[in-house]
Formats: structure tokens, C-alpha cells, sequence
């Protein structure tokens, strides 16, 4: 059976807000509304196309936005904002890449049930259907059921149950249960969000409607990490100064034994700190040169780098030999991402002996 992409009501009721328990129970009157802070606007349904990687839901958070009203006494009814307020963070879940909103109104945390046939594993839902009001506190919001979400944060797999709906205007709406139960925190000047996750504050980036460019992440000095031991080094960007959440690479992320104690890295002077902590009871060791991850910067329009140039001065800020990639025959195509991906060589090792 071939899957067909998620549909998404566009009717702007369909995000569950926090009652208290009593309003479950007792009548409502239809004259009677309640407001909602994250009030969403208008919405449209996916296209017939199946989603890329880059966004599930053809749902643009510039297309989501808050109803700005001054009240009747001003008699000034405002359109759409320039800049939508809600708050959306792309990411894995079960595997698929799919668009979060976070909803600091919602009780519960809510999934798409059209999402679910792109999920591997396939899960079931447990549970009897039921209802939730909604936040005009009149029409309910069916729910079919629970299902456990496993939710990748800056590529830490953290779990929550999810209650299944059948129509929501958005793929995830993550609730107040995973925001309490990881203490999930807001930082508006920076533009990422955090949590607590064993003892370690975890950072992602919140989806920014600017345009920005990916910055490669360098170690300048070899580290040698003992067993069950933390250490500390330098890492260069070809950029002065900066503040931002580090994107592991994928050849870090594959590697189960090291984890980064932190992703928010402030570079003073094209450097940083940067720490490490080693699970195992063997000793690593990471070169000189390894590619830890990548930043974003926002780009204005008379910014533009290019990723080979971004490299060059990565390896010149950290003291190292300007490297060239291997050089293709011109009928061949070049793949996109080999630069990115290939040109630093994993160098991560388990004592005398290298993972590759």
C-alpha cells in the first residue's frame, strides 16, 4: 500500500488548551468563548505530493499566525503580523522528520493520526477513543487513543505519550506534559529552546523564517578522553563571534560512546569551548581537525559564504594544513554532499585503535 501524505483540517479550532477539570463535565454555552494566546489564523491542507525531508506538513509557519486584535474599544481589527509568533522546531520522531509546535496551552501532547502511517515501526494505538474541549471550550476534539512518540533533541531520543487525533492543523502539538517533564525552556534573544535531560542542558535551534548558512565546527587540539571522564577543549569556526546550538555531525552521532555535555556555544575570537564525555570504560580520542558539527547563522542579504571557503578558514583559524577534496573526472557529477559530509574524515578512536 503506498502511503499518501498527511492532511491537516484547516479549521483554526483544532489545538486542544488546558480547562479546569470541571468544564469536561459541564454544559457550555454556545454564546460563551474563550480566547486563545496561540489562536491559529488560517490553514492549509498538505498537497498530494509526499512531504520532503525538509518540511512534513505543507503547513509554513508564516502561513500560522496570531489574531492581533486591540479590543473593541479601539475599534482597530489588525491582520496577520509580519512574523508569526508561535513556535516551531523541525526534528525526529520515530525516525521521520516532521514540524513541532509547541503549545504552552495545551495539556496534553497531541499527533496528526495521518502521521503515523509515515512512522518505522508502524505503532498502535492503545487506549479507547475519548474527547478534549477545545479552546473555545465548545466543539470537542476526538481522540483516538495514545501512542509513545520517541522525540529526537539535539540528537538525544527523549519519550512522551501522545494522545492521537484525527484532525489537527499541524503534524505534533507538544504539550505542557513534555515541557514539565524536561523542564523545556524558551530563550527569545538567541531563538532556541532547552531542556534538562540527566543532568545536561540540551539546545535546539527554533525554525527561523531568515535565511542562514551552515557554519563547520573544527577541533583545534587533539583530546584524549579517559573511561567515565569528561574533558574539555577548543573548537574554531571562521566567523569572530557568534552564539549558537551546535548540530552534531552524523559521524559524532553514529559514535555511542562520546557525548557533547552542552550545544550552546558562544565563539569569542573564532574559538570555544567545547566538552566531552566519555560513557565507556575505554579511553578515546579525538583528533586534531575533527568536524564536531555545524552552526546557523542568519544571513542578511549582503552576507554569502560558500561552504569550501567556510572550510578554509575553518582550517586556518585551528592551525591546519589547507586540505583539497579528491579531485572527479568531468563526466562525473560531484555529490552534493560529499563536501559536507566526506571532506573531514572521522578520527574518533577507541584507544590506539580508529573506528574507520
Amino acid at each position: 500500500r503506498v502511503n499518501q501524505p498527511p492532511t491537516f483540517s484547516n479549521d483554526n479550532r483544532h489545538i486542544p488548551k488546558r480547562f479546569p477539570s470541571s468544564q469536561y463535565s459541564t454544559p457550555r454555552n454556545p454564546s460563551s468563548h474563550y480566547s486563545s494566546a496561540n489562536a491559529i489564523n488560517q490553514c492549509e491542507t498538505a498537497t498530494n505530493t509526499i512531504p520532503s525531508l525538509e518540511s512534513f506538513s505543507s503547513i509554513d509557519s508564516n502561513q500560522l499566525s496570531e489574531v492581533s486584535n486591540d479590543g473593541v474599544a479601539s475599534g482597530k481589527n489588525f491582520r496577520k503580523p509580519s512574523k508569526s509568533s508561535l513556535i516551531f522546531f523541525t526534528t525526529f520522531v520515530n525516525n521521520y522528520r516532521t514540524k513541532i509546535l509547541i503549545d504552552t496551552g495545551a495539556t496534553k501532547t497531541f499527533v496528526n493520526k495521518n502521521l503515523l502511517d509515515f512512522f518505522k515501526p508502524s505503532l498502535s494505538i492503545q487506549g479507547k477513543s475519548y474527547s478534549f474541549f477545545l479552546a473555545d471550550g465548545v466543539a470537542p476534539l476526538t481522540v483516538l487513543g495514545t501512542v509513545k512518540l520517541c522525540l529526537e533533541f539535539a540528537n538525544v531520543k527523549t519519550e512522551i505519550e501522545a494522545h492521537v487525533a484525527q484532525s489537527l492543523c499541524t503534524p505534533i502539538i507538544l504539550g505542557m506534559d513534555y515541557i514539565n517533564l524536561y523542564n523545556l525552556s524558551f530563550n527569545v534573544k538567541l531563538q532556541t529552546i532547552s531542556i534538562e535531560y540527566e543532568s545536561r542542558i540540551l539546545t535546539m535551534p527554533i525554525n527561523s523564517d531568515c535565511k542562514v548558512n551552515t557554519v563547520p565546527v573544527i577541533l583545534s587540539a587533539s583530546t584524549y578522553i579517559p573511561a567515565y571522564s569528561k574533558r574539555t577543549t577548543q573548537a574554531t569556526i571562521p566567523i569572530d563571534s557568534v552564539c549558537s546550538v551546535l548540530l552534531p555531525s552524523n559521524n559524532l552521532c553514529r559514535n555511542r560512546s562520546l557525548s557533547i555535555t552542552h550545544t550552546l556555544l558562544n565563539f569569542t575570537n573564532h574559538c570555544s569551548k567545547i566538552s566531552f564525555m566519555n560513557v565507556t570504560q575505554f579511553p578515546q580520542v579525538i583528533r586534531k581537525g575533527f568536524c564536531v558539527g555545524y552552526i546557523q547563522r542568519n544571513l542578511n542579504q549582503h552576507q554569502n559564504f560558500s561552504l569550501n571557503k567556510l572550510m578554509k578558514n575553518s582550517l586556518e583559524a585551528s592551525g591546519l594544513p589547507v586540505m583539497q577534496p579528491v579531485s572527479f573526472s568531468q563526466n562525473k557529477k560531484v555529490p552534493n554532499s560529499y563536501i559536507s559530509q566526506n571532506f573531514f574524515l572521522p578520527s574518533i578512536m577507541y584507544g590506539k585503535k580508529s573506528l574507520v
